[in-house]
């Protein structure tokens, strides 16, 4: 009883404080807050402390100041006096930044404009005002557009489409012994896929997962590869590594089909992608695809083990990718372009996306 009185659910938080779950979860990612886990059932659990924090941060960015800096606040690189000193300098560029917005409609008013002689509008482009300006709207239209279930659902399926065949590429011209003779290799690719692990945890700029998607497609199989090789002779026939590397391609041919499935199913029936059961049962069908296709390939190599290893883990990934894709759905109408380019790394992140799977099957977090 009085670990519930001490510490609050992320519901609870949102309605006291008054911020939404995904701000919550995007401030923690961004490490202003630090809630426990509960080690039961793996839920965040907040305290006063970090629910004050919470109420300051709103109130800091109310009035302007950047996340990076409250960031830079709270561990003493900036101190607010600082801050607030910068937030002022940049109400002053907004103010003359808004006093050539109000001339400029003030003499489209006088000229009386219509949109066939908007070009007649004299806007002085060069000054920095204006070009400062343009760059946020333009890049606001692009990351802030708010994306309906289907708009979501497509961008993430092109974008997880696009990887996927990156990532057959990737493996397909990699030589089949290559990794065996140059195990450093491998283990440079896994190293690799640590870091931008690492990179994607820590930034929230839709630019870098867009880069670390591509990125990871292209590394990740490779890293894949050589897990497999490291394995040793008894699972996945890893002493003839030509079946590892077309296990391996089966796998990302089996997840590109089985979102592509999903991704026409949903428009079919919205449903398809709104039910966790569909995704995994499907998932399931698309492993014991793989499975059979890799028995009847190299059957008279592999024994009965072997084939049960690589089933369970193509089972793993796909309900892993389908399992992240399905709980997007979830919360949809909170979600821009950021969140669709997101989830999709996640999805083409072989390792991050089963890291995550246990976080969203027993906390339900999405931002984490």
């Amino acid at each position: 009883m009085e670990r519930r009185c001490h510490f609050m659910k992320i519901k609870d938080v949102e309605k006291q404080v008054g911020i939404s779950k995904a701000n919550i979860r995007f401030y923690e990612e961004e490490g202003l807050i630090h809630p426990a886990r509960n080690q039961e059932n793996n839920y965040r659990e907040y305290s006063e402390a970090d629910v004050e924090q919470l109420q300051e941060i709103k109130k800091l960015r109310l009035i302007g100041i950047p996340v990076q800096e409250i960031k830079d606040i709270y561990e003493n690189r900036l101190t607010l006096q600082e801050a607030l000193s910068h937030r002022l300098d940049e109400i002053e560029k907004e103010e003359r930044t808004l006093k050539e917005t109000k001339l400029t409609c003030q003499k489209a008013l006088k000229s009386k404009l219509d949109i066939t002689s908007i070009d007649q509008l004299e806007i002085e482009e060069e000054k920095e005002e204006w070009q400062v300006r343009l760059a946020i709207l333009l890049k606001e239209d692009i990351v802030q557009k708010k994306l309906s279930r289907d708009e979501m659902n497509n961008e993430i399926a092109c974008f997880f489409i696009a990887g996927t065949i990156l990532s057959v590429i990737s493996i397909w011209l990699l030589p089949k012994d290559y990794i065996g003779t140059h195990l450093y290799v491998g283990l440079i690719s896994l190293a690799a896929v640590v870091g931008l692990l690492i990179i994607g945890t820590c930034s929230a700029n839709m630019k870098v997962h867009l880069t670390l998607l591509l990125l990871g497609a292209v590394v990740q199989p490779v890293g894949f590869f050589t897990i497999g090789t490291l394995m040793g002779s008894g699972y996945i026939v890893c002493r003839d590594t030509a079946v590892l590397k077309q296990y391996v391609i089966y796998l990302y041919g089996g997840a590109f089909i089985l979102a592509i499935i999903l991704w026409m199913g949903s428009k079919l029936n919205r449903y398809i992608l709104n039910k966790l059961w569909i995704s995994m049962l499907a998932s399931l069908i698309m492993a014991g695809v793989i499975a059979q296709m890799l028995n009847q390939k190299y059957g008279h190599l592999m024994a009965t083990g072997e084939l049960i290893v690589g089933f369970l883990c193509a089972v793993i990934y796909l309900a892993a990718v389908s399992g992240t894709w399905t709980l997007a759905n979830a919360d949809w109408g909170k979600y821009n372009r950021y969140h669709a380019v997101y989830t999709s790394n996640k999805m083409i992140n072989v390792f991050a996306t089963i890291f995550n799977a246990a976080g969203y099957y027993s906390g339900k977090n999405w931002r984490r």
